[in-house]
């Protein structure tokens, strides 16, 4: 596995773990955004999403074509990971912004959902989620 070097590096080998190890779960979040183009901010960083068909793309960057915008720290997102916070509560707690219909935000919350249950079974997944935690503590 590479090292990871930025969220977006982070969430790209995150998503694919899980396409190796839950097929039928990582095409079920493919399916919920496709042909969406995401623009998140976690922390200082930008992180662009992309699913065109059953093809999703992250790197770092950010998109004039983005239907989905959001901002959230590094803290919440290990909420997210930790299974600490939903979507809607750190929405509610202003931890988390994300602009978009409501339709999008209850997929996203959908996702999220998705995501954590997977994780929760992968020791691989796990394991790559405190190698983040620990690359995010010093940069």
């Amino acid at each position: 596995m590479k090292k990871i070097n930025s969220t977006a590096s982070f969430l790209r080998q995150a998503f694919r773990i899980l396409k190796n190890e839950s097929p039928s779960v990582h095409r079920r979040i493919v399916a919920e955004l496709e042909n969406t183009v995401t623009n998140f901010r976690v922390g200082d960083e930008r992180v662009l999403l992309s699913v065109v068909g059953d093809n999703m793309e992250i790197s770092a960057g950010w998109s004039e074509r983005a239907k989905v915008e959001g901002t959230i720290s590094v803290e919440a997102l290990f909420q997210l990971v930790d299974g600490a916070a939903t979507v809607p509560a750190l929405l509610h707690a202003d931890c988390l912004s994300i602009k978009a219909d409501s339709d999008t935000l209850l997929k996203l919350d959908r996702i999220v959902k998705l995501f954590l249950e997977s994780a929760l079974k992968s020791v691989r997944l796990q394991s790559h989620f405190e190698e983040y935690r620990r690359w995010a503590q010093i940069h």
